[in-house]
């Protein structure tokens, strides 16, 4: 059986989008249906590979595209 990694999630292009959207981590926190500590440890680098659907929910509370979120895009599609 094939182990199956989660994708690294661009922790700066988080940052750039809330900042960018006038977020607080608060805000995207709320909006992403996610605690805003965990917000806060995936912008800080503590949190690279949270699960798809965490990555999916803050990609739809910035409105892009998941790949915008993700720092090995190619990671997506296996």
């Amino acid at each position: 059986m094939i182990a199956r990694r989660r994708p690294k999630i661009n922790r700066h292009a988080v940052r750039a989008l809330r900042l960018s959207q006038g977020f607080s981590q608060v805000k995207l926190a709320s909006r992403a249906g996610l605690d805003n500590s965990y917000v806060s440890r995936i912008e800080s680098g503590q949190r690279l590979h949270p699960a798809p659907d965490v990555t999916l929910r803050l990609a739809e509370a910035l409105g892009v595209p998941m790949a915008a979120l993700v720092a090995d895009v190619e990671a997506l599609a296996h």
